[in-house]
């Protein structure tokens, strides 16, 4: 069994992100790139070989394994923050060997997950107080920036094309993404109003 990527089948061939992907990747807004290890590191699969050391701790973070009791939302940097941690000591204590995620954003820090659908972490006990329901602003919010930033995306796409020369797929998914926009605006209009 592999215990890192480098150790590979004879038909497979270990090689590095070809120059400028990540920065081919990171254009435009609200990106990330993480990769599981530096370029001259080996990423290291767990003992039980049923997980990548940072496979497995990237789906703790996503559980919420970085969130405080009583969050609701798994953010980008609280990804960053559990994996940032973690994924060097499980190296080291598992394989004896150094692995240390790499990030790179070009964006404001963004929710990346609902944690157990959106009920959030169990909050410390309280006296009795019922725990706080989170508000329909709370969840629109960050869904319309993202919903935003696609429709930029797409409207960048479409600018490339005249009117006539459009792929009938991109006009779609611009009218789609228009139409989203539109009704998460008019719902956070109403939790305003």
């Amino acid at each position: 069994m592999a215990s890192a990527k480098g150790d590979l089948p004879a038909d497979f061939l270990a090689t590095a992100l070809p120059k400028g992907v990540v920065d081919v990747l990171k254009q435009g807004e609200g990106g990330a790139v993480f990769t599981s290890s530096r370029g001259n590191q080996s990423s290291w699969v767990r003992p039980d070989n049923a997980l990548s050391v940072y496979t497995f701790h990237l789906i703790e973070a996503l559980k919420g394994a970085a969130n405080q009791s009583g969050d609701r939302l798994v953010t980008l940097g609280n990804v960053m923050t559990h994996l940032g941690k973690t994924v060097a000591q499980s190296a080291r204590s598992l394989r004896q060997a150094e692995q240390t995620p790499f990030f790179d954003t070009a964006t404001e820090d963004f929710p990346v997950a609902m944690l157990r659908g959106g009920k959030g972490l169990p909050s410390q006990p309280q006296s009795g107080n019922l725990p706080r329901v989170i508000t329909n602003e709370e969840v629109v919010t960050p869904a319309l920036a993202m919903a935003r930033r696609s429709l930029a995306i797409l409207e960048e796409q479409a600018a490339g094309f005249g009117k006539l020369q459009m792929p009938a797929h991109l006009r779609i998914e611009l009218e789609e993404k228009r139409l989203e926009v539109a009704n998460l605006e008019a719902r956070l209009k109403d939790a305003h109003d």
